[in-house]
């Protein structure tokens, strides 16, 4: 007698969400696609009723498979064990956070940021602040917008609003990028 056991995924974004879509996979021998649209921080978990993951060295019978995660392009970014026992948790994030270039270092080169660790606030000192643009994220991806002052060559941010911990600055000017990373104590 042949049983078939059940595979659950769920997926849930950094506020612990889940996000709707996933399968219960039931069936051997059956490719299964989930497609989403993704933007952040997610936790994939995978859960196997069988508790022997889609392959086992004891269990060869029961077969083989895999899990992959693909990108829009359909480029496999992450294959997983298959061998995995009863479940496996998979955290990622979509954002790109770093970028590189020639025009990044030249900006990166001419900004400063200060004081870093910093508590109240912040201050990025640069030859021209006009038309900069200034995005504060933490390392789950999450926007924070603070209250700031300006000057010709300064952009002072209050950061009383913030949580001890580490987060990105990301200073757009024109066509030039940079990202500098900032502590909060």
């Amino acid at each position: 007698m042949v049983t078939y056991k059940t595979l659950i995924h769920k997926l849930f974004d950094d506020n612990g969400n889940a996000v709707p879509g996933a399968s219960v996979l039931t069936g051997p021998n059956t490719v299964y696609n989930d497609n989403y649209i993704l933007s952040g921080c997610y936790k994939l978990i995978f859960e196997d009723t069988g508790e022997d993951g889609l392959q086992w060295w004891a269990s060869t019978a029961q077969g083989a498979g895999y899990v992959r995660l693909k990108n829009a392009q359909g480029t496999v970014i992450k294959t997983f064990n298959a061998d995995f026992g009863r479940r496996f948790e998979y955290s990622f994030t979509t954002k790109q956070y770093m970028y590189t270039g020639l025009k990044e270092n030249e900006l990166t080169n001419s900004v400063r940021l200060y004081p870093n660790p910093a508590h109240d606030k912040f201050q990025i000192s640069m030859q021209d602040t006009e038309n900069t643009i200034v995005t504060v994220t933490d390392m789950l991806g999450r926007t924070f917008e603070l209250p700031f002052t300006k000057t010709k060559d300064t952009l002072t941010f209050d950061t009383s609003t913030l949580k001890a911990g580490v987060y990105l600055v990301k200073i757009t000017k024109e066509n030039s990028t940079c990202t500098k990373k900032l502590i909060i104590d």
